[in-house]
């Protein structure tokens, strides 16, 4: 069995005005192909709100040649889907800009986190921002004998309390 990773993201990795989302994706479908066992947990959140998030993000894997599908987890929506060796869980959340799906999503969407936590038993969480919730994924993750890579793509991480709960971080 190779290395396991988690990737957690806060917004869909398939965003097309997610810059930040895609590169780590792209980093974990490089790392599949590499060996490693890799699931990611996402939501459908967009950088612009969007009503259709969840129907666009099914058409765009259609039409990339996946099949997605729509199952309830954890008492959330979510979309399954597996992508150059990479299985997704994104939880469906709605219009919501990406501030949003952790006050209305976040129960949810931490209960599938951490079943996944159990499940697949990470040696690496990667991941990107330090809001508080944020941080208490982190440490849940290092709780369960995860190093958490927090990887950087803008300037909004000037505390250095930000990295309190970061093993490693990756820049670019």
């Amino acid at each position: 069995m190779g290395r396991r990773l988690l990737l957690l993201l806060s917004q869909n990795p398939l965003d097309p005005s997610g810059g930040a989302a895609r590169s780590m994706d792209s980093i974990c479908r490089l790392l599949a192909r590499g060996g490693y066992e890799v699931e990611a947990v996402g939501t459908t959140a967009t950088e612009f709100p969007d009503p259709r998030a969840s129907e666009n993000t099914k058409q765009m894997l259609r039409g990339m040649g996946i099949s997605p599908s729509q199952e309830r987890e954890e008492g959330a929506d979510v979309i399954r889907f597996k992508r150059d060796g990479v299985r997704y869980i994104l939880v469906d959340s709605g219009a919501f800009l990406l501030d949003r799906p952790h006050a209305e999503h976040g129960p949810r969407f931490d209960n599938i986190y951490h079943a996944r936590l159990k499940a697949l038993r990470p040696e690496i969480v990667l991941t990107f921002g330090a809001k508080p919730v944020e941080q208490q994924r982190h440490r849940e993750a290092r709780r369960r004998g995860a190093a958490v890579v927090l990887s950087i793509h803008q300037h909004t991480y000037y505390d250095r309390r930000a990295f309190e709960t970061a093993d490693a971080v990756h820049t670019w």
